[in-house]
């Protein structure tokens, strides 16, 4: 379905560091780039610091950029990943579908670093090279990005902090 989540541009918005949180449960027929959140001017040059997380094929992502200019490009292979405890059929295989799992990453604004998790452990990380927006200068989506194309699946427990969420936390 193209059911989403639009939220509105807000200043309430985490500034600094921040986390996001979200269970996933994809459903058969998924499109090459699902969104799970971005920005919603993520695609849109007259703004700094835009990010999305999506899923692309056997990766977990976080993309940031500044007009052109990549910021960050985290791509976690989840195939390789059994190592974090978990297999790539998970996430990735026919039977996937229907399972829930846990995504979620964190933006340390003093540390200027993305950190992935996946099902809790960490799966990749990286330092930004600029600032990175939060949302409040153009809103968010949830399960779609600009252009509409929509998650297949569900979410649940979805949530934004306003912190850097630790390890244990995750």
């Amino acid at each position: 379905s193209n059911d989403h989540i639009t939220v509105p541009a807000d200043a309430a918005y985490p500034a600094g560091d921040f986390s996001v949180s979200m269970w996933c449960n994809r459903a058969a027929g998924h499109t090459t780039f699902p969104n799970l959140m971005q920005t919603q001017n993520y695609y849109n040059n007259s703004f700094n610091g835009n990010w999305s997380f999506f899923q692309q094929v056997a990766l977990l992502r976080f993309a940031a950029y500044d007009g052109h200019t990549e910021l960050i490009d985290l791509q976690a292979n989840l195939a390789d990943a059994v190592s974090a405890g978990f297999t790539s059929s998970q996430w990735l295989g026919a039977d996937s579908n229907g399972t829930w799992v846990h995504c979620a990453f964190v933006h340390d604004d003093s540390a200027n670093t993305i950190t992935l998790y996946f099902n809790g452990v960490e799966v990749d990380s990286g330092t930004i090279s600029g600032d990175l927006e939060n949302g409040a200068a153009g809103g968010l989506y949830i399960g779609t990005d600009r252009s509409l194309s929509y998650w297949k699946g569900k979410f649940d427990d979805v949530r934004m902090y306003n912190v850097a969420l630790s390890d244990g936390d995750m």
